[in-house]
Parts: C-alpha cells; sequence; structure tokens
C-alpha cells in the first residue's frame, strides 16, 4: 500500500470483527470451531463413508445377457430349437481369470460358444479389467422343446469362476416355436 499512496491495513486477511476490535482498540478472540467448520467435517465424513460404502459393496463381476431379436429360436433340421444371446461379462479383478459358462431352468439344455470348437467346454477367459463379448447358442432337443409349457420359458445363464468358485447368474427367457 505504501507504493501506491494509501494506507497501510485497507487490503488484509481478516474478518469484520477483527477490523472492528482494531478501530475500538480491543482485541477479537480466534475461533477455529464454528459452526460452518462443523458442518464441512461432518458432510465430508459423510460422503467419505458413502463412498467407502460403496466401493466395499461393488461386484467383482458383471454380466449383461441379450437375447438375439431376430430370429429369436431357429428351428434345426432335427428338430431341436436353438436360441442365439450376447454376453458381455465385465471383470473388475486386477488378474484375469477364467470363467465356465452353464445353463439351467430348461431340461436338456446345452450351451455352445461361438467360436470355440465343438464339445469343448464352455469356458472363457478375461484379461484384467476387461469386457469381454461372446455369442452363446442355447440348444434344446425337439422332446425337451416339446415339453416345455409355453413359448417363452424363464432360462438361467450362469458364470462361475474357476479360480474362485462365486456363481453368477442372469435370467433370460428361452423361445420355442
Amino acid at each position: 500500500m505504501d507504493k501506491i499512496g494509501r494506507p497501510r491495513g485497507l487490503v488484509a486477511y481478516s474478518t469484520i470483527a477483527h477490523q472492528e476490535a482494531l478501530v475500538t482498540g480491543s482485541s477479537s478472540p480466534l475461533k477455529l470451531i464454528r459452526t460452518r467448520t462443523v458442518l464441512y467435517v461432518v458432510l465430508g465424513c459423510l460422503v467419505s463413508a458413502i463412498m467407502l460404502g460403496a466401493y466395499m459393496r461393488r461386484s467383482e463381476l458383471e454380466i449383461n445377457v441379450l437375447h438375439d431379436r431376430s430370429p429369436p429360436y431357429v428351428r434345426l433340421s432335427d428338430g431341436s430349437v436353438r436360441n442365439a444371446y450376447t454376453v458381455k461379462i465385465l471383470k473388475k479383478v486386477h488378474e484375469p481369470r477364467t470363467f465356465l459358462m452353464g445353463v439351467n431352468g430348461v431340461d436338456g439344455a446345452k450351451i455352445e460358444i461361438v467360436g470355440l470348437e465343438r464339445g469343448a467346454k464352455p469356458e472363457v477367459t478375461v484379461r484384467t479389467d476387461d469386457l469381454r463379448e461372446v455369442r452363446v447358442l442355447v440348444t434344446v432337443s425337439r422332446d425337451n422343446a416339446d415339453a416345455l409349457a409355453s413359448s417363452s420359458v424363464p432360462l438361467n445363464l450362469t458364470i462361475r469362476d474357476t479360480i474362485s468358485g462365486k456363481e453368477t447368474a442372469r435370467r433370460t427367457n428361452f423361445q420355442r416355436p
């Protein structure tokens, strides 16, 4: 302030109460703990607790099953019925894992992953922190398809981690003529 010819203390890091106390010649007490400060600390702790809880409850694996729409089913030459699905596997663990796919809910249903040899185990390997998309074919023999109660039957596609043994299932529908 001296350089521009203004009085000292015109611009300062101070409170109004401190400025008024200087004018009267007294001193104002410094309050470190105020209602606003306590409120900010409580809000910060609350948000941190919510974020920690969400992190602790997050799943290590997510799967999404999409049934093909066109055509919803295919009748094969031997009379069996085949449905196609797109399965997306999102793994959140920091190491590669292998998952064994299965199906239950429909008697005699067989699963096949497109790109694997016929008769091979339906296993999918997912790299570290990766999303893997596979096409899955579920086939039901003619006798079992004819025995189904309706044209759309609930079906569970399961994925089991070969290391930990944890199993995750997603419900979808199996269509038949």
